[in-house]
């Protein structure tokens, strides 16, 4: 197995850096929105290469491992919202019929939107 000296690794680092810094926008709404969709597109080549493997033991575990620590951080990173959102009794229950008709009635995400949106709307309108 090739693994590189330690100057060729430190050379390539500077390369990057210096790259990173040349391609870097003033603006601050680019870099947000770089921080945003960057993610994606990390994770779609290694869903398809972790896909590819899946029947392999140790890439099964793997995934058994990470998938805890991802849905903790979901959820910690969920609660202060839902805190702040959730803020009397009409959000309560938008909130709570969403949750009922996305895990029980397995309706489109997209129609439960629509449904939590529009009752928003009422709410505001009356």
């Amino acid at each position: 197995m090739w693994l590189p000296e330690r100057r060729e690794l430190a050379r390539d680092a500077e390369w990057l850096t210096s790259l990173v810094a040349r391609l870097m926008p003033d603006e601050p709404e680019v870099m947000g929105l770089l921080a945003l969709i960057t993610p994606a597109f990390l994770i779609i080549p290694m869903v398809r290469y972790l896909g590819m493997r899946a029947d392999r033991p140790r890439v099964r575990s793997a995934i058994e491992g990470v998938l805890p620590a991802a849905a903790g951080l979901l959820i910690a990173s969920t609660l202060p919202l839902a805190r702040d959102a959730v803020n009397g009794p009409l959000p309560a229950v938008i909130a709570l019929g969403s949750f009922l008709a996305l895990a029980l009635a397995r309706w489109e995400v997209g129609w439960v939107l629509l449904a939590a949106g529009a009752a928003g709307l009422l709410e505001a309108v009356l």
